[in-house]
Formats: C-alpha cells, structure tokens, sequence
C-alpha cells in the first residue's frame, strides 16, 4: 500500500534585505492546506542583538485579528552574534502566518525563506 503523497512547495521569500537596526515585519503568507512549514533565515551584522518571531492565524478568510497569536519555537530564536543562520519548524495546518525581527540593538541584513510540504 503507498504512502500519502506529499506536494514540496519550494522555497519562497519572506524577508529581503531587511534592517536589522529596527524590527522587521514580514508580509503575511497564506498557507491553507499546507503543512510541514519550514522557515529558514540568515543574518550578518555589526552586534545585531534581537529575536525572531512568529505570528499565525487559524481563521479562514475574511481573517479576524482576534484569532492571531504568536508561536513561541523551542529553541528561542535568538540572534546574538555577527552572522549566522538557523531555522523554525511550524507544524500546520495553519491559513496564515508571518515573521518578524524585533530588535534589540546593532546593525546588520537579514534574509529569509519558507517552504513547505502539501498533500
């Protein structure tokens, strides 16, 4: 018997080039019917201090505020040093979601991508 199969939606933006010496917010990302959420980023800086964060939404358009929450990932997505890169796993489903970098202190570019898995 085969197994489900699974649709890999490629990588696509949600940060470019963003300022590191203030918060960065992302666009939001509809995801329904997607799973398996992965979120890759990168950054490089003069002592850029800050977090990255995540917010999803659960309703189905038209999109209610009130059903917005931030996800905490485990580990804190900390950003303390020069340069680096890490990622966060979401697991679905979720209708939307966006990312941020709220900033703590320094300077520096920070970029990052999603992709994910669809059945």
């Amino acid at each position: 018997m085969a197994g489900a199969a699974y649709r890999r939606v490629s990588p696509r933006p949600l940060l470019t080039a963003g300022d590191m010496s203030g918060d960065v917010v992302g666009d939001w990302i509809d995801v329904a019917g997607v799973n398996e959420i992965t979120i890759h980023y990168k950054w490089s800086g003069t002592s850029p201090v800050g977090v990255m964060t995540v917010e999803a939404d659960l309703s189905a358009p038209p999109h209610n505020v009130a059903d917005v929450y931030q996800i905490f990932p485990s580990p804190t997505p900390n950003i303390l040093v020069d340069s680096g890169s890490e990622s966060i796993v979401l697991n679905g489903p979720l209708q939307r979601f966006r990312v941020s970098y709220i900033a703590t202190s320094g300077t520096g570019t920070i970029n990052a991508k999603w992709q994910a898995h669809q059945k």
